[in-house]
């Protein structure tokens, strides 16, 4: 029934061509001459002039990535039958995950933009705020309404500082350091040269560990997830990703494997903990991406591309639904908490996700507009 919703609703507010960065839903205005087309051009961004097709590898690992996220590993907290489910070997594949976001966004921005102006920095980061900011501080709101999180919480949070001063945020978290990933981009790609990012990945590692060694300050997931956004920055500007053969990673298998077994076996040291982590995930992201190009091959993708373009509303609303959900009916049965969180919670999840990024779309399509009128 899932399934066929999302298909039937891509197939309504999906293009042919619907590019990556692009509004989600909202069609755009069709009555816009070159002169008008031009100036939106220059009013939200300059991009690269190499038009960049749709990576629908990266849909797919996308979906695979929230579904994971909020189909399981989130999942499992609403319910105390399910809670097993979280186990080393799960929390690394969490991890890696998660990881795959990060390098997934920093690929495709570096893959898209070139920043050569200190005006092209200003308008890189205006268009990347009204693209997610909005959304993340109606949550935040809405958050603070039913005192899920203190006046103070919210500050910090809106500002983007809790990742500096390890306040916690829930899931919120991941998109704080969007944020902060976000102004590092811009900065990385103004005039992009290899030797800048290989100072910055090395320097900021190293004042990261020697403030969280040495004070109360900086995130460890600053520490384990920089070089990984970074790493997505260098494959970008190299093409090394497109030069990836299934035949070629097989041999990546059984490593993985003997990392994910050791994983449970290694001292509680959080240091080597996040080195480890780091191999890992990069390890991991050549076989995920061999694996995604396996599914696009006999599911269709413009269930994928959906899913993926509402990842960001599902992440963001995904607890406030199963909070609301478990408030009314909370199950104690492994079969029960399956059919209710699962079964019924996660198509609402899709549903509220939805309509959120077509209301929020719709309304930056008028905006657009009125900054061309």
């Amino acid at each position: 029934m899932l399934c066929w919703w999302v298909q039937k609703a891509s197939q309504e507010y999906l293009p042919e061509s619907t590019t990556s960065d692009g509004w989600l839903f909202a069609k755009k205005p069709s009555k816009l001459d070159g002169a008008g087309q031009h100036n939106m051009h220059h009013i939200i961004e300059r991009e690269s002039s190499v038009k960049q097709s749709r990576i629908i590898e990266f849909d797919v690992l996308r979906t695979i990535c929230i579904l994971w996220i909020v189909g399981a590993w989130h999942l499992c907290t609403y319910s105390p039958a399910l809670r097993a489910f979280h186990r080393p070997e799960t929390a690394l594949f969490k991890t890696i995950i998660l990881g795959m976001f990060f390098y997934i966004s920093a690929y495709l921005l570096a893959s898209k933009y070139s920043i050569n102006s200190i005006t092209e920095i200003k308008v890189f980061l205006l268009k990347r705020y009204l693209r997610i900011y909005p959304m993340y501080l109606t949550i935040l709101a809405i958050l603070l309404c039913f005192k899920k999180i203190t006046a103070t919480d919210f500050l910090i949070s809106a500002f983007h500082l809790n990742m500096i001063l390890k306040t916690p945020l829930l899931t919120l978290w991941f998109v704080t350091m969007i944020f902060l990933f976000y102004i590092i981009t811009s900065i990385l790609l103004y005039k992009y040269s290899h030797k800048k990012l290989a100072a910055f990945c090395l320097v900021s590692h190293i004042i990261f560990c020697l403030l969280i060694a040495t004070t109360n300050y900086i995130d460890e997931r600053m520490v384990l997830y920089t070089p990984i956004y970074c790493l997505g920055i260098f494959v970008a500007k190299t093409s090394l990703w497109e030069s990836i053969r299934i035949r070629n990673i097989l041999i990546l298998l059984p490593i993985l494997t003997v990392n994910v077994l050791m994983f449970s076996k290694l001292p509680v040291n959080w240091y080597l903990l996040c080195m480890f982590k780091i191999i890992t995930c990069i390890l991991s992201f050549p076989v995920l991406y061999a694996f995604a190009k396996v599914v696009m091959r006999v599911l269709p993708h413009r269930m994928f591309i959906f899913i993926s373009q509402i990842s960001f509303a599902m992440y963001l609303t995904h607890r406030l639904v199963f909070a609301t959900a478990t408030s009314i009916y909370k199950p104690t049965e492994i079969i029960s908490a399956l059919m209710y969180l699962g079964l019924i919670c996660l198509p609402v999840i899709v549903l509220v996700s939805y309509l959120y990024q077509l209301f929020y779309d719709k309304i930056m399509l008028r905006v657009s507009v009125k900054l061309i009128a």
